[in-house]
């Protein structure tokens, strides 16, 4: 049964309908989305390598920085491209699989990112508070089961974002469409009109998800930092020099100061602004659609910061990232010859501590496992 050539007219046209953003800033959104997606592909790939390349770079802080790197790299080569060309081409051009997909593995990466932060910040309180009692806490089958449930977390967490986003069909021709000239339609990949139940579970998955992790890495970074500069390291009373406990508080509050700002640097402006578009007509204007493309610009951007602080600040994976760039593979460090049982001896030692070479090699090596990442 043919149908009739219907007129239809949405009951709403989308605000992207009747605005879009200058050439300008589309060209600046390019360079910038292709200075981050470069960046996160080669910086997330050499963490990966280096990890996979070298033994000794194989402990459990690294088991959770290379999940990091996983997550970053998937969000890079999935979520990036499509965003910049639902950017560009105003509308959504990438199908309703794609519709319902992206959502899904946005949600997941940034889940799975910010709770293993917190595994890493877990990791470096018992490293540095508790040195003395992280060999028997930090295992790598602890490490593992860790991971697990950080990923499955995230999984389950993400599962109704993929339910919540559906293709829409609109007119974008004011004097309306019908129905058999498709051409005067556009698609776009939009959040259904949500429940009270579909809210709370948004308000559950980013309190748990997004506030829980913040206020745990803040307290338990701040503990660090207050270990770090108001009490006595390990070993400083049996003369071990200033410049040296320095550099290593100064290396230790470089990184976690870096941590917390960047993850909150990144997500807190764009999760704050969809909570407040959600709640007035904020993007009424062409300036704030403009301010949500740059906003999400800078959430993406962390997944190529993660590498930076974490790998590029780090002297073993800085050194292993050139010979990887040089294709000097058959020059990476071998495994490195075991140290552990001299310092665990020196450690446990109850008998005469007056041997001055004993206790600077007790002293320097506890504070270097202290704040080493």
């Amino acid at each position: 049964m043919e149908r009739t050539p219907e007129t239809f007219q949405p009951t709403s046209i989308p605000i992207d309908v009747i605005r879009d953003i200058s050439n300008v800033t589309k060209s600046m959104l390019v360079f910038l989305y292709s200075v981050i997606i470069t960046v996160s592909l080669v910086g997330n790939s050499l963490v990966f390598l280096t990890f996979i390349c070298n033994r000794h770079m194989r402990s459990i802080v690294n088991v959770f920085i290379v999940s990091l790197a996983i997550s970053d790299f998937t969000v890079t080569i999935t979520c990036m491209p499509i965003n910049l060309g639902n950017i560009l081409t105003k509308y959504w051009i990438f199908g309703a699989f794609s519709c319902k997909l992206v959502p899904f593995i946005d949600n997941l990466t940034v889940s799975s990112s910010s709770l293993t932060l917190c595994c890493i910040a877990f990791d470096r309180y018992y490293a540095i508070v508790h040195p003395l009692k992280a060999n028997a806490v930090k295992t790598p089958k602890r490490a593992a089961i860790l991971l697990l449930i950080v990923w499955i977390i995230a999984l389950v967490s993400s599962i109704p974002y993929s339910f919540c986003f559906e293709l829409f069909e609109v007119c974008i021709d004011p004097k309306g469409c019908p129905k058999h000239k498709a051409h005067r339609t556009a698609h776009f990949c939009r959040g259904q009109d949500r429940s009270q139940i579909d809210q709370l579970q948004i308000w559950l998955t980013m309190v748990v998800l997004f506030i829980i992790p913040f206020v745990f890495m803040t307290v338990t970074y701040s503990v660090i930092c207050y270990t770090l500069w108001s009490k006595r390291p390990i070993g400083s009373s049996f003369g071990q020099s200033e410049d040296v406990q320095t550099r290593y508080k100064k290396k230790a509050v470089k990184m976690l100061i870096l941590v917390v700002l960047l993850f909150v640097g990144c997500w807190s402006p764009l999760i704050i602004f969809e909570v407040v578009a959600k709640e007035t007509e904020l993007l009424a204007s062409d300036k704030s659609l403009t301010s949500k493309y740059y906003l999400q610009w800078l959430a993406l951007s962390s997944a190529c910061v993660n590498p930076i602080i974490f790998a590029f600040m780090n002297e073993k994976f800085r050194k292993n990232f050139n010979k990887i760039l040089c294709c000097r593979r058959n020059q990476i460090d071998p495994l490195p010859k075991r140290t552990t049982q001299p310092i665990n001896l020196t450690l446990m030692d109850t008998g005469n501590n007056s041997n001055p070479d004993s206790q600077r090699v007790k002293s320097e090596s506890v504070m270097k496992e202290s704040t080493q990442v």
